[in-house]
Parts: structure tokens; C-alpha cells; sequence
């Protein structure tokens, strides 16, 4: 008993942690791919037509979806080089000192995916800032601009 009942508490602790993982990154997933499909998809009245309901889209560049989809993939890439990266945060990245030019590695290589993740979330906002240049309603904006953040 004495080395069954941790055995099996460390085991639940451990499924507990990671089912908690996989569900933030299931919100993660479906946050970005409902933010890209709405991006790349979403039409707006076009404000040179009176009475219309659609043709706004039209008013953007033709590079704008290639952009948006180019900065999606880059952000999905960015996650799984993140996700990849080995972990330095056990003990023994602390304890002995021969381990401590890795882990400012590992920590310097985080950091850095970081920064190129907060470009692509302004990338993000420049996007939408330009639909809303050509007449995307601004509350509709303002609801994209939560989802960035």
C-alpha cells in the first residue's frame, strides 16, 4: 500500500495536468482558426453602394488573404516550435551547474519565439485596422481586436 497509493496519485496528478493542457490548447486552436476564418472570410457593405450588404471585401487589396493566411501559418509554426522545445524546468536544470548553459539556451530560444509572436499579433491588428480602412463597422473590429489579444 505504501507504494501503490503515490504511485497512482502521481499517475492522476499527471493525466489531470495534461488534460488540462490539451483543453487550453484546444480554446487556443479553435480561438486562432475561428479569428483566421472570420479574417479571411467576413464581408462587410460596401460604403459607395447604398442599401447593399456585401461588396466591402472587394475594397481590399489582392494581396490582403495571402498576407492573412502567410501570417496564420507562420503563428501555427511559432506554437509548434514553442510546443517542441525540450523542458528546463526540472530540478536538475537548477541543481547542477553544467546544465545551466542549456537552459539560458532554451530560455534565450522561448524568448525569442515571443517576440516573433507578439510581430504576428500586431500583424494581426494591421490587418484588421486595414479592413476597417475600407469600411469594416468598427464594432466588428472592436470584436476581432478581443480576439487578438
Amino acid at each position: 500500500f505504501s507504494v501503490v497509493f503515490p504511485l497512482t496519485f502521481l499517475i492522476n496528478t499527471t493525466f489531470g495536468r495534461r488534460d488540462q493542457a490539451l483543453q487550453k490548447l484546444a480554446d487556443f486552436r479553435g480561438c486562432v482558426l475561428s479569428t483566421a476564418l472570420f479574417t479571411y472570410t467576413v464581408d462587410w457593405p460596401d460604403p459607395e453602394v447604398p442599401g447593399s450588404y456585401t461588396g466591402g471585401r472587394k475594397r481590399l487589396p489582392p494581396s490582403f488573404n495571402k498576407a492573412v493566411l502567410e501570417d496564420f501559418r507562420r503563428l501555427f509554426q511559432l506554437i509548434y516550435e514553442y510546443l517542441s522545445m525540450p523542458s528546463v524546468s526540472h530540478a536538475r536544470h537548477v541543481a547542477f551547474w553544467h546544465k545551466q548553459p542549456y537552459k539560458r539556451r532554451i530560455h534565450s530560444k522561448q524568448n525569442d519565439l515571443l517576440k516573433k509572436w507578439n510581430d504576428i499579433m500586431f500583424d494581426f491588428y494591421m490587418h484588421t485596422e486595414e479592413m476597417r480602412k475600407t469600411g469594416f463597422p468598427s464594432g466588428e473590429a472592436s470584436r476581432l481586436h478581443q480576439y487578438h489579444q
